[in-house]
């Protein structure tokens, strides 16, 4: 659970959109800085493109993640990571 922890926390980071910018454009990981290469599977590159983590990153953040676990509980109380605080850049 450490991973998505520290993904949360970047991801409500103030300089998030900075660091993910970065990260994408870099073609590294946004939680370790490493380079994002080496996937094991489509949908692990697929995932580096929406998320920007890379293969190690992801296994830690989503391996064994279930929809029950604390950090995936919005403060409704339903389920889903709630960035409704968020405001993105389109």
């Amino acid at each position: 659970m450490r991973g998505l922890d520290r993904l949360l926390q970047i991801i409500s980071s103030p300089r998030y959109e900075e660091s993910y910018a970065r990260a994408k454009s870099a073609y590294t990981c946004l939680i370790c800085g490493r380079p994002a290469n080496g996937f094991t599977d489509l949908s692990s590159e697929l995932e580096y493109r929406i998320s920007a983590l890379c293969q190690v990153c992801q296994k830690e953040c989503f391996s064994g993640t279930s929809l029950d676990s604390p950090a995936m509980k919005s403060p409704s109380g339903g389920h889903g990571l709630n960035l409704a605080t968020r405001s993105f850049k389109t």
